[in-house]
């Protein structure tokens, strides 16, 4: 004969056959939801790789840094804004006119097509100036809440946004390098089209020892 406890703090048979569909069910929106977490971080994050110094200080020449996809940090039509750091292909279009307005330079060494990064300075519609060391938006400075590298020479030419106030296309914005003094940006070939962002910096996730040599890109 088999006998069955009766003891009040344990679950008849019944019982339990009817509590196991829902811990299923449970089990299985929980594997669902971590599926699709798993899934929209492999899709929405990528790394990247800094060769280069005009990032300095914030990313020095060897950093391995996190990326978020421009569709996922920027999702819906969202603009990026002001301080954003990102990644963008350089088009033919810039890579042809950083080569009319200093003819016969070097400053053409970026091929279009290559991945570069710098931070947003002036958004759509805003008019920016840079005067010495300092950025102007619509007239007034820019206070910028992070470190940057001053230019050497203040007095420098720059085609783009230093005789005069530059306004920004309504789909561009305005970038430069946080190493002002070592950065191929929107001084020399212009206003970024907003279209052509790949990624939004996150964080650096380590750093190995670079090339001896780094160039300003």
């Amino acid at each position: 004969m088999k006998i069955f406890n009766h003891d009040s703090d344990r679950a008849t048979p019944s019982a339990n056959i009817q509590e196991l569909p829902l811990k299923n069910r449970n089990r299985y929106y929980f594997s669902l939801f971590l599926l699709l977490v798993l899934g929209y971080t492999a899709l929405a994050f990528t790394t990247g790789y800094i060769p280069s110094s005009s990032m300095e200080p914030l990313l020095k020449p060897g950093d391995h840094v996190l990326l978020m996809r421009a569709w996922a940090a920027y999702p819906f039509g969202i603009l990026p804004s002001r301080g954003d750091v990102v990644t963008f292909h350089f088009t033919k279009a810039a890579q042809e006119r950083d080569a009319a307005n200093f003819p016969g330079t070097d400053a053409t060494s970026i091929k279009s097509g290559e991945i570069l990064i710098k931070r947003i300075v002036a958004l759509p519609g805003e008019t920016v100036q840079i005067l010495g060391n300092t950025v102007y938006i619509n007239g007034k400075p820019l206070h910028e809440n992070y470190t940057t590298i001053p230019v050497n020479n203040p007095n420098l030419y720059y085609p783009y946004a230093v005789l005069q106030p530059l306004t920004v296309p309504s789909d561009c914005v305005f970038v430069l390098g946080d190493n002002r003094n070592n950065s191929d940006d929107s001084r020399f070939w212009g206003p970024l089209h907003i279209r052509d962002i790949t990624a939004k910096y996150v964080l650096t996730l380590y750093h190995t020892k670079p090339p001896k040599d780094s160039e300003s890109q």
